[in-house]
């Protein structure tokens, strides 16, 4: 019978090998559209050169048969787009390798979420972990903060605050204490009333251990936020939270950009008139055919691409989340006292 070790051993090797082979597929399938375009380039010059050249009507840009067209290709361009990218995406969930591998990080929570200690002590877990976050969140954002006020100020208020006694000054000095202490006086004043070091002394203030365990509960900052039913089954009550990804509305959000460029590809295309210079309407037929069809390939091939990517920005990154949040408790359930090690 297969121990636990060799098992996980097993598994390892497995996600290592899946990881590698969806790098090489991605490295290679990264580059095929290049290709292609670089094919289509060539092609177009070539029938160019040798029987066409183009021509732009105002005229038909501002028709109805301008737009028709324009907004017929887009949308089956983004249909293309999305049916290889929902194929892919269903092809991947479906595959046995994938199933093994899900499963086996669901047996890896079940062991935690399973345990008595982690109904004991979830909700304090997740409160502590949440609070963590928000912190280090928050600390991340002033010291932002205070680098761009740093940034911006003159250089006058940078003297101010950097203004120390130097050893020259020391020196001359060191038979006077009592115009060495004034003199270290002065500048301990003129940094206490300066504005810019006041400013800066709070948000200095602001990282404090007091300060953030103060107001921790009220201050307002974006962070990874998750609930114990996320650990538990890869949902959430309610909210977003960022240590998930969610699905609803991300190919939408991801794909926003370039179907704006292909919106402005398809006018373009489409606003381009052709004359045949051999005097052959079918030199100019190819020639428009072959820039759509570059389009269709190009898109079938960033469709399936991207339904890799989302694959492993949701379904992978969520599962080894849980995971990973899931050991987070055993390691703070052994800090805690409430775990013992066997």
């Amino acid at each position: 019978m297969e121990s636990r070790e060799e098992r996980e051993q097993r598994l390892a090797r497995r996600k290592a090998n899946a990881i590698a082979a969806r790098a090489r597929g991605q490295t290679i399938s990264r580059y095929i559209p290049h290709f292609i375009i670089n094919i289509a380039v060539l092609a177009i010059i070539t029938l160019i050169t040798l029987a066409a050249t183009f021509k732009i009507d105002p005229a038909f840009v501002v028709t109805p048969a301008y737009w028709i067209t324009s907004i017929v290709l887009f949308v089956l361009y983004m249909l293309t787009h999305w049916s290889d990218y929902d194929s892919r995406l269903r092809s991947l969930r479906l595959n046995d390798e994938n199933i093994a591998y899900i499963k086996a990080q669901k047996l890896e929570i079940d062991k935690v979420t399973k345990m008595i200690e982690w109904n004991d002590y979830r909700s304090e877990f997740i409160h502590n972990r949440n609070s963590e976050h928000k912190k280090l969140a928050w600390e991340i954002y002033i010291r932002k903060k205070i680098d761009k006020f740093t940034a911006r100020a003159k250089k006058t208020d940078k003297d101010i605050e950097n203004a120390v006694i130097s050893d020259f000054q020391r020196a001359a000095l060191k038979d006077t204490p009592e115009q060495l202490k004034a003199l270290q006086s002065q500048i301990d004043a003129d940094r206490e009333a300066n504005r810019y070091c006041i400013r800066k002394r709070a948000m200095e203030n602001m990282l404090t251990e007091k300060w953030i365990a103060d107001n921790i509960n009220k201050i307002y900052i974006d962070y990874n936020e998750i609930d114990i039913q996320f650990v538990e089954n890869g949902n959430v009550y309610s909210g977003v939270t960022k240590d998930r990804v969610v699905e609803r509305g991300m190919y939408a959000r991801d794909t926003a950009p370039s179907k704006l460029k292909w919106f402005v590809f398809t006018a373009v295309l489409t606003a381009i008139g052709i004359d045949s210079l051999s005097g052959s309407i079918m030199w100019a037929s190819w020639l428009l055919l072959s820039m759509r069809l570059a389009g269709f390939v190009v898109n079938k091939i960033a469709g399936k691409q991207y339904g890799e990517e989302h694959y492993q920005k949701f379904d992978i990154w969520n599962i080894d989340k849980r995971v990973e949040i899931a050991q987070e408790f055993k390691v703070w359930g052994f800090k805690k006292g409430f775990l013992k090690t066997k």
